[in-house]
C-alpha cells in the first residue's frame, strides 16, 4: 500500500472547554478560599472585638483615674504649701518663749515712736494660764501716760499687732498736773502651746 501521509487530528473544541472550566474552577478555588479566609476573619473579629473594646475601655478609665490622681496629688500639695504658709504665720502669732523677745521690742517701739512714755510693762505671771478655749495666754499689763490723742493712737497700734492678744480692761486717770492722760491696759498675750515646755 502506498504510504500516505497522515493528517493531524483536528483539536476538539472539548479540550478548549476543559481548559477554560479548568480556568474558572480555579479561579472559583481561589475566590472560595479568599471567602473562607475572609470569612474567618471576620469571625476572629467579630468575636475578638468586645474583648478588646473593653480591654481599650478600662486602659481609658484608668488612665484617666491617673490622670485624676495626679490632678488630685498637684492639688493636695498646693493645699499643703498653703497650709504651712498659713502655720508658719499662726506660729508667729502665737509667740514661743524664745519669741517674747519679739512682743518686749513691739512694745519699745510704742515708747520710741511717739511721744508716749511707757510707765509699766509687766507679765502678771511667768507661767502661761489657760483660757476658757484652752488655749494658753500670758496676762500682761501696760501703763502708757502722754496726751489722749497719741495714747490712743498707741492703743490701736497695740491692738493692730501681728500677735493675738485680748484687752481684758482699760482704764484711765487724768493727769491733773498736765493735760495728759494715763493708761492701764490689762491684756492676755496667747502664745503657743510649746510655751514653757523646756523647763
Amino acid at each position: 500500500m502506498p504510504k500516505t501521509k497522515a493528517k493531524p487530528l483536528p483539536v476538539l473544541k472539548t479540550e478548549k472547554k476543559n481548559n477554560f472550566n479548568l480556568k474558572i474552577d480555579f479561579v472559583l478555588l481561589i475566590l472560595v478560599i479568599l471567602l473562607l479566609f475572609l470569612a474567618g476573619a471576620i469571625f476572629y473579629f467579630l468575636k475578638t472585638f468586645p474583648t478588646k473594646a473593653l480591654k481599650i475601655q478600662q486602659l481609658n478609665s484608668q488612665m484617666m483615674a491617673n490622670q485624676i490622681s495626679s490632678q488630685d496629688k498637684e492639688l493636695i500639695l498646693n493645699d499643703l504649701k498653703n497650709s504651712e504658709a498659713q502655720r508658719i504665720k499662726l506660729e508667729k502669732v502665737f509667740p514661743k518663749e524664745e519669741e517674747l523677745l519679739d512682743f518686749i521690742a513691739y512694745i519699745d517701739q510704742i515708747r520710741n515712736e511717739k511721744k508716749v512714755e511707757v510707765l509699766d510693762f509687766s507679765l502678771d505671771s511667768n507661767t502661761p494660764a489657760k483660757s476658757s478655749q484652752k488655749y494658753d495666754y500670758l496676762p500682761m499689763t501696760l501703763v502708757l501716760k502722754g496726751e489722749q490723742g497719741l495714747v490712743d493712737q498707741q492703743l490701736v497700734k497695740l491692738e493692730q499687732s501681728p500677735y493675738f492678744l485680748k484687752i481684758l480692761k482699760i482704764s484711765k486717770e487724768f493727769d491733773p498736773e498736765s493735760s495728759q492722760v494715763i493708761v492701764q491696759v490689762q491684756f492676755q498675750l496667747f502664745v503657743s502651746s510649746e510655751f514653757n515646755k523646756n523647763k
